[in-house]
């Protein structure tokens, strides 16, 4: 598994493993926790998956069930992943303008993690993402981007 999925989810299941395991309540919420480990590991394997697959929408509502309850810095970086996976969801509605923005708004967030974070090759995404707002500006009605891949390290 990706390692942001896995740092999310350490992140989730240390916070559990510190509450003593004597009480129910403890135990209910170690539960809990458990079950949002495993459903944000499907969230992950959800996005990649559907972000690979051109459908975008519903790979961004997977990444923002995760991003929801993810920690700094980590729920900024992945602030930027979702724009970038709305942004050719605009491109598929054809409307340009808001995928420009997008990819404008996730290379600001996205930058600051140069050159890796979580896993993830940031530099080669940010140059990806630079390289598709330059054929956007050229050329605004091409609708046929590829999308930015997703290098994991």
């Amino acid at each position: 598994m990706h390692r942001l999925a896995n740092l999310l989810l350490a992140s989730t299941l240390a916070v559990s493993m510190t509450i003593p395991a004597a009480s129910a309540s403890a135990q209910d919420s170690y539960r809990d926790r458990n079950t949002q480990y495993e459903a944000d590991q499907a969230a992950y394997n959800a996005q990649m998956r559907d972000y690979n697959a051109a459908r975008f929408f519903e790979a961004h509502e997977a990444w923002e069930s995760v991003w929801l309850h993810a920690p700094q810095p980590e729920k900024t970086f992945l602030q930027g992943l979702i724009q970038v996976t709305v942004a050719f969801h605009h491109l598929q509605r054809e409307n340009t303008l808001g995928a420009t923005r997008l990819l404008t708004a996730a290379l600001r967030k996205l930058e600051p993690h140069s050159p890796h974070f979580c896993g993830i090759s940031v530099a080669p995404l940010c140059d990806d993402i630079r390289d598709r707002l330059e054929s956007l500006t050229a050329h605004p009605y091409n609708l046929a981007l590829t999308p930015p891949r997703i290098h994991l390290l």
